[in-house]
């Protein structure tokens, strides 16, 4: 019996160092592999689209006669969601959307072009306390996120916080789909208050 559970020790031990040793390591990370990951532009395209953005980020800012239309959201935050949209001639220029939490929230400023994001500015509240036992943002830490985007891709991510790795942009692209359904499902509904499900 003893020989049984020598033999079976000695197999599970072999299988974690197994494992161990084969799991990817972040020391191996390398600037050659960031550049394979970085998208299909070039760091001058890049820095030309961002100067772009933020042109055109400044055009919609300075514009005066929006139609403004608000909305609260319920379904895409776990405390419901407040949007405000500001229309020029019937097409979508910013959607100023804030997303409740129960530790936190999220007010974020999506700009858009012919109806399509291209600028994303977050600033995430993160309460002290949860909000049941008094958390505000009045006691809170903020992180603040700049999303470039071009023909639906993101091409720079920017946090204070922390930054999120080119790898997984894709899944920032696909949250950023998601929001942006739900958002105008929600401008295209009769009611001001509306329930979205994304």
């Amino acid at each position: 019996m003893k020989k049984l559970f020598l033999v079976i020790g000695s197999l599970i031990l072999a299988g974690c160092f197994r494992s161990i040793n084969e799991a990817p390591k972040i020391d191996n990370y390398s600037s050659s592999q960031e550049q394979v990951s970085k998208s299909d532009i070039s760091t001058a395209e890049r820095d030309s689209y961002i100067k772009e953005i933020r042109e055109e980020v400044s055009r919609v800012d300075t514009f005066q006669s929006f139609q403004l239309v608000k909305k609260t959201i319920l379904g895409m935050s776990t405390e419901g969601a407040h949007a405000t949209y500001y229309l020029q001639q019937n097409n979508v220029r910013k959607i100023i959307v804030t997303f409740f939490g129960e530790t936190g929230k999220t007010d974020e400023e999506i700009y858009y072009k012919e109806n399509e994001p291209f600028f994303i500015f977050k600033k995430n509240y993160h309460y002290s306390k949860h909000i049941m036992e008094g958390g505000s943002s009045d006691e809170s830490t903020v992180s603040e996120t700049r999303i470039y985007i071009k023909n639906g891709k993101i091409i720079s991510y920017v946090s204070s916080d922390s930054m999120l790795a080119e790898s997984e942009w894709k899944d920032e692209e696909m949250r950023i789909n998601l929001i942006n359904k739900g958002l105008f499902e929600a401008l295209h509904s009769e009611s001001s208050e509306v329930s979205v499900s994304i």
